[in-house]
């Protein structure tokens, strides 16, 4: 495994030319060694993406064959690209992820604050999308089509991590869509998903969450905060402004704020019920969120006390002094039944393997029985302590040897979350 570099950002935000020009400076003053871009606000356009993206392409092909002349295993490109607020529609996001799809060192894109609807070639965004590392992707801020959101979710593959659609304008009709990804095993890796702030409306987020409840163990930054507005706007205020004003106080659950806003004898009794059903809501999310936070605590509990010693049956030879004395020769013995041996004394009444299903357990034993996965471990070691030195030398701070206790704890915290990552969607199979 090739050492992770550290993260260096270039600043390209507002760079003072716009369009084209701007993707062109981009290009001709982005270090060779950065791993995160931020290019929001200049108005790049569908020609500035495509150029920019082409530009990318070229230095990515150029840096992959001068690292194979000098030997080089380094990690090639971008990790990171931020691109709010230019003016790109769907041809855009096209150029991106086509890129994407044949550099996968890079796994983080946003759109946010577009000109995205996603009318035209979301089959073709699909196909890149499935085709990339990409695992953090957000298009807040995009009026979106109600088709081509619901297919894009429908057809994903890839396993997101973080997933945001804030001020969408999605309705009541996408709650479905949204729905059946949360609950589907592209969704085994997804922590963060957000859909505040559009119009999928009680009863959408209520379809949503309860799907969480039953289907999704991973996700635990769910937000489906103001996708309702009260049914008495009129009245109220002077203008839209205000009503606006009204509803964000009334909604964020701050008692004096509601008081203020609406005077608990102006409250019609559809008002009452109204509120009622949103702070059912909100305590429903927090608690599936809590939920789930627990849920990952055990997997890893269970994964510490596991993979030690499977891979030390998995993987060991037995000694052949040792072997002549021996009247049980678990090293030798079929696979099946080292397995069973291994979780009987690895799951005593009080361990935290007992809440591993049977997939999880194949996938634990599968993974400690890889022998690749062991000799990451020292290239791991070897890593963490680079960038550990290197962010004190960074803040100018003494560099003081890492307890090596600490650094091997540090390291297993990393590759633990590697293994999570690989166990699937059925984290639980049912729910507390």
């Amino acid at each position: 495994m090739a050492p992770k570099r550290q993260q260096r950002t270039a600043n390209f935000n507002r760079c003072g030319v716009r369009g084209v020009a701007a993707a062109l400076k981009i290009l001709a003053e982005l270090d060779a060694s950065a791993t995160v871009l931020f290019a929001s606000d200049n108005s790049l356009g569908d020609d500035g993406a495509r150029i920019l993206f082409e530009g990318l392409r070229e230095r990515r092909l150029k840096r992959k064959r001068d690292a194979l002349v000098s030997g080089d295993a380094a990690v090639l490109g971008l990790v990171d690209i931020h691109l709010a607020g230019n003016a790109m529609t769907d041809k855009g996001v096209l150029h991106a992820l086509r890129y994407a799809s044949e550099d996968h060192v890079l796994e983080k894109l946003d759109f946010r604050s577009q000109d995205i609807n996603l009318f035209t070639g979301v089959d073709e965004m699909a196909v890149y999308l499935n085709l990339s590392a990409i695992n953090c992707l957000s298009f807040s801020g995009n009026t979106l089509d109600e088709c081509g959101f619901s297919y894009l979710l429908r057809t994903i593959t890839v396993p997101l991590s973080t997933l945001h659609f804030d001020e969408c304008d999605l309705r009541t009709s996408t709650a479905e869509a949204i729905a059946h990804y949360l609950s589907s095993p592209a969704s085994r890796r997804l922590v963060s998903f957000h859909a505040s702030h559009n119009n999928l409306g009680l009863d959408g987020v209520s379809v949503i969450l309860s799907f969480i409840n039953r289907s999704n163990y991973t996700l635990s930054d769910p937000l489906f905060w103001f996708n309702a507005k009260p049914p008495f706007i009129e009245g109220y205020a002077d203008n839209d402004y205000w009503q606006e004003q009204y509803v964000d106080d009334f909604i964020t659950f701050d008692k004096e704020l509601q008081d203020e806003a609406f005077p608990l004898e102006m409250r019609p009794r559809e008002l009452q019920h109204f509120m009622r059903r949103v702070e059912d809501l909100h305590r429903f999310e927090d608690v599936l969120k809590k939920r789930n936070e627990r849920y990952a605590i055990r997997v890893r509990q269970a994964a510490r006390r596991v993979l030690g010693p499977a891979r030390v049956v998995l993987l060991g030879r037995e000694d052949e002094a040792a072997a002549k004395k021996s009247t049980l020769h678990l090293l030798n013995l079929p696979r099946e039944l080292q397995v069973m041996i291994l979780r009987y004394l690895t799951s005593p009444p009080d361990s935290p393997v007992l809440f591993l299903s049977n997939s999880q357990w194949s996938r634990v034993t599968a993974y400690a029985s890889d022998r690749s996965k062991l000799r990451t471990m020292a290239a791991r070691s070897r890593a963490t302590l680079e960038e550990w030195k290197a962010e004190r030398l960074e803040a100018q701070d003494p560099v003081v040897p890492l307890d090596t206790t600490q650094e091997a704890r540090h390291v297993f915290d990393r590759e633990m979350l590697d293994y999570e990552a690989d166990v699937g969607c059925d984290l639980f199979e049912g729910s507390e």
